[in-house]
């Protein structure tokens, strides 16, 4: 049995669709889309779901715009917090 999880997609242009599909359906859109080699045999099940139905490709590009935030400065951290950031996680 194969497990489904909700997924939803959200464009900057305010359309969202959604649909159950499983883990293995972004790769299979990634592998799908950009013509790449399937990482494994599962991915290139048909019974798979298709994220394709999510994206229109045909229609008109999208209009240009700053897609990343400009950089700005961080203060810098406190000793305690800078303690913090140094240390390792153990796991």
């Amino acid at each position: 049995m194969r497990s489904t999880i909700p997924s939803v997609v959200r464009s900057r242009f305010g359309i969202s669709r959604a649909q159950m599909s499983s883990q293995s359906s972004i790769l299979k859109f990634v592998s799908d889309n950009w013509q790449l080699p399937y990482i494994t045999p599962h991915v290139a099940d048909p019974q798979l779901g298709n994220l394709m139905n999510y994206f229109d490709f045909t229609g008109p590009t999208p209009p240009k715009g700053k897609l990343i935030r400009p950089m700005h400065q961080c203060n810098a951290l406190t000793p305690e917090l800078q303690r913090i950031a140094d240390t390792q996680d153990p796991d």
